[in-house]
């Protein structure tokens, strides 16, 4: 599996791009990620997969008022300046990408939307038990609150995967206050947007692919609010916790967004096939100066 990936930016906002040709398909992270989150899945994902940094998060761009509007804009100017066919968002991420969604116009390049690990549900309180893997592991240099949140979301993952994960993060933007403001200021946005949502997927013109994690935090399997709806599949991972995308379960989640891509190609090709109108006889065949053939 080559994991090498080309260097690019559009904007202020950073891209790394595995592998070429179609289908398109842009990553996009949610609350703290790092782009390597999607490196396993990346590598895998068939044709041109691009992974979008966020730079508010790297504080290449200072957070305005409407800031989530401002990166629903941007995410859809870039969709379409790279042809983008499939958006994919994690926890967070996927609901920027469902929202940003309904900005794009219907002579969109974009053919299916997936959401990996949607934070769809606040979790309770004894779901965040306070634990830091990391530091309790010698890392005393990972941000505290990022390890904690971290620890708490990745519970089905080994620990050296978890370092790894922790290690990535950190770095992206561990230092300083950066961590704080974005959990502080991010995480009550997540919550307030999980309420729209829900009937902007249930009416979406965009088919829409769900893969969850069985053990995540973030989801309720008592809710049935996705089922009963032709466009949205959902897909769980057996034992999997918030990152679906993550080493250990890189090969299923790839290979279920690989099947359905091929799925909604051949039926948005099939869409788009003209509808064979029977010949309209000319005026000249209708008064009989020229007979039909």
């Amino acid at each position: 599996m080559n994991q090498s990936f080309r260097e690019s930016k559009i904007g202020e906002f950073t891209i790394q791009t595995y592998g070429d040709g179609d289908p398109i398909v842009m990553c996009i992270g949610g609350l703290a990620s790092a782009p390597s989150d999607y490196a396993d899945i990346a590598s895998r994902i068939d044709g041109t997969t691009h992974v979008l940094n966020n730079p508010i998060h790297t504080g290449a761009v200072q957070r305005m008022e409407k800031w989530r509007d401002w990166l629903h804009e941007q995410y859809c100017q870039i969709f379409k300046h790279l042809g983008v066919q499939y958006p994919v968002g994690h926890s967070g991420g996927g609901l920027d990408v469902i929202e940003a969604s309904q900005q794009l116009s219907e002579e969109t390049d974009v053919e299916g939307i997936v959401t990996l690990a949607p934070s769809l549900h606040k979790p309770s309180l004894e779901k965040f038990s306070g634990e830091r893997r990391a530091y309790e592991h010698g890392l005393t240099h990972i941000n505290p609150l990022l390890d904690a949140n971290l620890s708490s979301v990745c519970t089905d993952l080994p620990l050296e995967m978890y370092l790894q994960l922790a290690e990535a993060h950190n770095a992206e933007y561990g230092a300083g206050r950066r961590a704080k403001d974005i959990y502080s200021i991010e995480l009550k946005a997540i919550v307030d947007a999980a309420s729209r949502i829900i009937p902007i997927m249930q009416s979406s013109r965009i088919p829409i692919l769900v893969i969850i994690g069985e053990q995540d935090p973030w989801h309720n399997d008592e809710d049935t609010r996705l089922s009963g709806h032709d466009h949205i599949t959902v897909q769980r991972i057996k034992g999997a916790g918030h990152y679906v995308q993550a080493p250990l379960y890189a090969q299923e989640t790839s290979g279920i967004m690989n099947k359905k891509f091929r799925e909604w190609k051949k039926s948005h090709a099939q869409s788009k096939e003209k509808i064979e109108v029977p010949e309209t006889p000319s005026v000249l065949q209708e008064s009989g100066m020229l007979a039909a053939s």
